[in-house]
């Protein structure tokens, strides 16, 4: 059992994901200043609907973008392990503190063809949304890791998809609601790019 600071905001932040923070209730201020001097992690919940959601993500802060005279912080955390809250504690800092166990998965080995699908699909996303601006995934680098927290953040899920896939505890099952969202979506996608592609050729297709 771990007591965590707590962090709660509308988002969803998975590991290894970055998100830019401006920090400027004084109770944050405490809450990112501690956890700077001494190095410690913090959490960040989902809050939506005045519901904060159990599971969330532990993130450190990685960047420091600006300070201001006045203790604001503009600042880039970013997402290490996920945890769940098994208990808020009575207010012993001007932040939530609660009491947090690991959030593990159950099953950790993703199959190879479900891997394969998930990034095959991504990348195609990538190219046609973002071209060159935007580094593909090779399923050979992530045939023993997690690509799928990684696929997440670029794949336009909502909230609700967000929060759903942070609490999967099984690689496969959350590839394989990003390989459902990606077919469902990616057709949207083509036709627009057909839709540009006529209008730059004034309503002609070329062979």
């Amino acid at each position: 059992m771990n007591v965590l600071g707590l962090f709660p905001l509308h988002i969803v932040l998975f590991p290894e994901a970055s998100y830019p923070l401006h920090i400027f209730e004084e109770r944050y201020k405490v809450l990112i200043g501690e956890s700077m001097r001494s190095n410690k992690e913090f959490g960040i919940n989902l809050v939506e609907a005045g519901k904060m959601f159990e599971v969330g993500c532990r993130v450190k802060v990685t960047r420091i973008l600006k300070d201001y005279p006045n203790g604001e912080k503009d600042i880039i955390v970013t997402g290490t392990t996920r945890y769940q809250v098994v208990k808020v504690r009575p207010s012993e800092a001007p932040y939530i503190t609660a009491d947090t166990i690991p959030y593990d998965d159950e099953s950790t080995e993703a199959e190879s063809g479900i891997v394969e699908e998930a990034i095959q699909l991504y990348n195609e996303l990538i190219e046609r949304a973002y071209g060159e601006a935007e580094e593909q995934l090779k399923a050979a680098d992530w045939l023993q890791g997690h690509p799928s927290f990684r696929i997440a953040q670029k794949s336009g899920l909502d909230l609700v998809k967000r929060q759903r896939l942070l609490e999967m505890r099984s690689e496969n099952e959350r590839l394989s609601l990003l390989i459902n969202h990606l077919q469902s979506n990616l057709p949207k996608i083509r036709r627009a790019d057909q839709i540009r592609l006529l209008s730059r050729n004034d309503g002609y297709l070329k062979e």
